[in-house]
């Protein structure tokens, strides 16, 4: 492709992605968990250990909570706050990439532009830059420590050790122990396969500062709540490879066709391309050792991720992010071995026109997974800024929340927040005492909502239905015993709005 057209097509999916970030509404459920995490760290004071509504939420690491709770600190609380550590990781990766730094493994001239508009245009790396989630970083740290231990192997460079090292400390930071292990699985068969020496991967150099960045928050966090090593070797770790521990169930071949359906826009471009002629190839950036080629490198790191995720039985597209970088290098290679440039921009164009066209229908917020129609009617109705509570599943809705510190929640956690369940003792093995549970839960969630309502200033309660149909009737009977005034607003989904104030009655 021409560089004109490679830096139009960057360009071009960086300001989709930007705007994207700064204009879309929150999308259910993630952005409201990760936001709200990282809110409460720079209200409460404790960076330690990441927590939800004031309970403990270990799920994941405190690495990408922490970036969002700097940029909340510098940018103020607003969405595009958080989504910003995602967006960023999504342009170091296309600087990454485009122009590699030194001590990253080199790749011929043609290669690296084509990887990185492959990269800008790939529809699950830009739909991950416009999230607030952990996986863009995640993609990025893992591409860094690949492309620094792939150097390392080559070349044996102190500097390469240092950066592989500090990468996989960050990616342990970020996704716990998948980071690391992907990392070094890739390298470790790439490097085999190019008979390379792999005792350099351990070498002091690389592992002190991995363990430096990566183990001592682990170390801390276990000394404050022990119970967490089991929380994450067991539930985080064991469960999440042999069960299908947060529901997310998918056959074998789900990431073979999402890694096939990435690779698809790009196909033409390769059958369509000139077949070099015999003995010619892309030609390799001056200066450059040949052990430094990039070699069997892309096909594994495309190819090993795919395997490695589709082994549990939980599985979601996001899994697969840190594979696109290789994905990427293994298309640009192709690319530039049998060019085809006017082929290879009318994908990038038609992706890229598919990115602005998502998010032009992205705007709209009842299309996302967002609650915003009921968020909109509280602020249509002047009551934005009263106080509210959610009842039930409170990991759930009204994107504005993560901008209330004094929004209430009732009710029991979310089943996948079981690390504070579990503290207090297993669940009662007869099904007739957790049904009976269950209700005194919801009893006491029902009781502390209509406390609230009753109180003299103006509220509205976010009621969710959980699963069952028949909640709402039962908060109104409640209410109703209670002679309690409330309100009935609307309904999105699952979703019930009430307030102790007629509507339009202010």
């Amino acid at each position: 492709m021409p560089r004109t057209a490679v830096l139009l097509t960057l360009l071009g999916a960086l300001l989709v992605a930007i705007l994207a970030a700064a204009l879309r509404p929150l999308a259910e459920p993630d952005e409201g968990r990760y936001g709200e995490a990282a809110r409460e760290m720079t209200e409460t004071g404790d960076w330690l250990l990441p927590r939800q509504n004031g309970r403990l939420y270990p799920d994941k690491p405190p690495g990408v909570y922490w970036a969002m709770a700097l940029s909340l600190e510098i940018l103020g609380t607003r969405a595009f706050a958080i989504r910003l550590p995602a967006l960023l990781a999504y342009a170091l990766l296309l600087l990454l990439l485009l122009r590699p730094p030194s001590w990253a493994a080199s790749a011929p001239a043609s290669v690296r532009p084509l990887a990185a508009v492959f990269l800008a245009t790939c529809p699950l790396s830009l739909v991950l830059a416009e999230l607030a989630t952990l996986d863009s970083v995640l993609s990025l740290t893992v591409a860094a420590a690949v492309l620094a231990g792939w150097r390392l192997l080559a070349e044996d460079r102190p500097a390469s050790a240092r950066a592989c090292g500090a990468a996989l400390g960050l990616s342990f930071l970020v996704k716990g122990p998948v980071g690391p292990v992907l990392s070094l699985a890739i390298l470790a068969v790439a490097g085999a396969r190019a008979r390379l020496p792999l005792r350099r991967l351990l070498r002091p150099g690389l592992l002190l500062p991995a363990l430096l960045l990566g183990l001592p928050w682990y170390l801390l966090a276990a000394l404050q709540r022990p119970q967490l090593l089991d929380f994450w070797i067991l539930r985080e770790t064991v469960g999440r490879v042999a069960s299908d521990v947060h529901a997310r169930a998918q056959p074998l071949w789900f990431f073979p066709a999402l890694a096939l359906g990435l690779a698809l826009p790009w196909l033409p471009a390769l059958l369509l391309g000139r077949r070099p002629a015999p003995g010619a190839g892309p030609a390799e950036d001056p200066g450059r050792s040949a052990a430094c080629a990039l070699g069997s490198l892309p096909a594994v790191w495309a190819f090993l991720p795919v395997l490695f995720f589709s082994l549990p039985a939980s599985k979601q597209p996001a899994y697969l992010a840190p594979a696109v970088p290789g994905l990427a290098l293994w298309i640009g290679l192709r690319l530039a071995r049998r060019p085809a440039p006017r082929a290879a921009a009318a994908a990038a164009a038609a992706l890229l026109a598919l990115a602005a066209a998502a998010l032009v229908w992205s705007l709209e917020p009842g299309r996302i997974r967002s609650i915003d129609p009921l968020a909109r009617t509280l602020v249509e109705e002047g009551a934005r800024d009263w106080e509210g509570a959610q009842v039930l599943d409170w990991a759930y809705g009204l994107s504005f929340r993560l901008e209330r510190p004094d929004f209430h929640a009732f009710g029991a956690a979310p089943r996948a927040w079981s690390f504070e369940e579990g503290e207090k003792g297993p669940p009662p093995a007869d099904p007739g005492e957790r049904s009976r549970r269950a209700a005194r839960r919801r009893e006491r969630a029902f009781a502390d909502a209509l406390d609230l309502l009753e109180g003299p200033q103006p509220a509205f309660v976010l009621l969710h239905e959980t699963g069952d149909p028949g909640v709402p009737a039962a908060f109104e009977a409640a209410a109703s015993a209670r002679r309690a005034e409330v309100h009935a607003w609307g309904q999105s989904g699952r979703y019930h709005l009430y307030a102790n104030r007629p509507r339009g009655g202010r």
